[in-house]
């Protein structure tokens, strides 16, 4: 017999027990400062602004209010191209000093031994005593500062560009920044004194140009124009 059939309809469509929750989180002042943490670090990796400070803050921060790129894509290209190229020289730089040459020499000694007893390694080893690999190293490190000089004076001409059009939108801005601020304080009856927002901006267009007078040098676009987000 199916005792199935004999049971009261209600109870073969019994609804299945609730499942089990968790009780709602806690938020302690500690998580919720966390929290608060964790937004702001991330917020602060995604923004190229937020990694800026002072006067390259504030010009970055302005040119971005404008909406309107301060370059075309084909010079962001030479720029970042220009970049590129100035760390990977860097790089060689940093790899060929003295200390470089030390290691090298050191590790030179540790592997001979090895080297001279392998019959497949007899009579192809170039071994440089320390003054010799101190010397191939330095002169590396010398080419590749050449090379940066070289690659500055090729593309200085864009940042000085670049600079002198920042440089004309900060001080517009400033002036228009300084007639406002004028006007507010005489629609309250006070004397204008001046005003530290608009003497920051002014001091802006200073930094802007100053970093590109160099003649010669080795700084890539990322010092001499460190508001410039491509």
């Amino acid at each position: 017999m199916d005792e199935t059939k004999d049971a009261p309809a209600a109870a073969q469509a019994a609804p299945d027990p609730p499942a089990t929750q968790t009780p709602a989180e806690v938020l302690t002042p500690e998580v919720s400062f966390l929290r608060g943490l964790v937004a702001r670090v991330g917020e602060f990796l995604r923004n190229d602004k937020a990694k800026l400070t002072g006067p390259a803050r504030l010009v970055a921060e302005l040119l971005d209010r404008r909406g309107v790129p301060i370059c075309s894509k084909a010079t962001a290209d030479k720029i970042s191209a220009w970049e590129s190229e100035w760390q990977r020289l860097q790089k060689i730089v940093n790899d060929h000093d003295v200390f470089a040459a030390a290691r090298a020499f050191t590790s030179q000694q540790d592997g001979l031994a090895a080297k001279i007893t392998s019959p497949a390694e007899h009579g192809n080893n170039q071994v440089l005593s320390r003054a010799a690999l101190e010397e191939k190293f330095l002169l590396t490190r010398e080419s590749a500062k050449q090379s940066q000089q070289k690659l500055f004076a090729a593309n200085i001409q864009i940042a000085r560009g670049l600079a002198e059009i920042a440089a004309e939108i900060l001080a517009e801005h400033a002036v228009t920044l300084e007639a406002s601020e004028r006007s507010r304080c005489e629609s309250y009856g006070l004397p204008y004194q001046g005003s530290a927002l608009v003497d920051a901006v002014r001091r802006a267009r200073e930094s802007v140009l100053g970093r590109v007078q160099a003649g010669t040098g080795q700084a890539p676009p990322s010092l001499l124009m460190p508001w410039l987000i491509l």
